[in-house]
């Protein structure tokens, strides 16, 4: 599979193919970064990325079936600014990555797998929160990206059970605000991606 995302800017394009992860400036089909995942010991391949609004940095993940790898990078070099390993505590759908999301002021990135998600602090790595996708049926996940608000305070999760929780930081952590199931009707009752633009007083995580 191949993923791509682009700039707020529009001036730089990324792309995870197979076992390269690639940046391409908007007037060149020639690219001007790419990472070689071979160049890991336990190699990977390349899955669900997202650039800063400046595309300056970008957050990668790297999937394997046991275990992924989720990296940071400076647009400037191939370099890892920092590398977190994912592994998953519930084994329905694997440790592959299926989502990476920055938040709007570049602070805070939200990834996921089927199960499980992870908020780090997009320039350092740092874990800020982890949870499951739905804490009330742990196998019940979904291969969509999960939302996270511009600011960063507030982050939702869905997954394919039609369940969307959202959780708020109050400072020091995330904590549930409220949850919602789409009701069963005719058709599959899944929630897929979402997008929570939003932005209020709250202390913003720490970074």
């Amino acid at each position: 599979m191949n993923y791509v995302a682009i700039s707020d800017t529009g001036g730089i394009i990324a792309n995870g193919s197979y076992q390269n992860i690639y940046l391409f400036g908007n007037t060149n089909n020639s690219p001007t970064f790419n990472f070689d995942l071979t160049r890991l010991s336990d190699t990977g391949i390349a899955s669900s990325l997202d650039l800063t609004a400046n595309g300056k940095f970008i957050v990668a993940g790297i999937s394997r079936e046991d275990s992924s790898t989720i990296v940071g990078f400076s647009s400037s070099s191939t370099n890892p600014v920092w590398t977190k390993r994912f592994v998953p505590t519930v084994s329905t759908g694997g440790a592959s990555i299926q989502g990476v999301r920055i938040s709007g002021n570049d602070s805070i990135v939200i990834v996921n797998t089927y199960a499980e998600f992870i908020v780090l602090n997009t320039f350092t790595g740092q874990q800020i929160y982890r949870g499951l996708i739905n804490p009330g049926n742990p196998g019940s996940g979904t291969q969509s990206e999960q939302g996270i608000s511009g600011d960063g305070k507030l982050i939702a999760t869905i997954n394919y059970g039609g369940f969307l929780r959202v959780y708020q930081w109050n400072g020091t952590s995330y904590v549930f605000l409220f949850g919602n199931q789409e009701p069963p009707g005719a058709f599959v009752n899944w929630y897929l991606q979402l997008i929570y633009p939003m932005t209020d007083n709250m202390s913003q995580p720490e970074h």
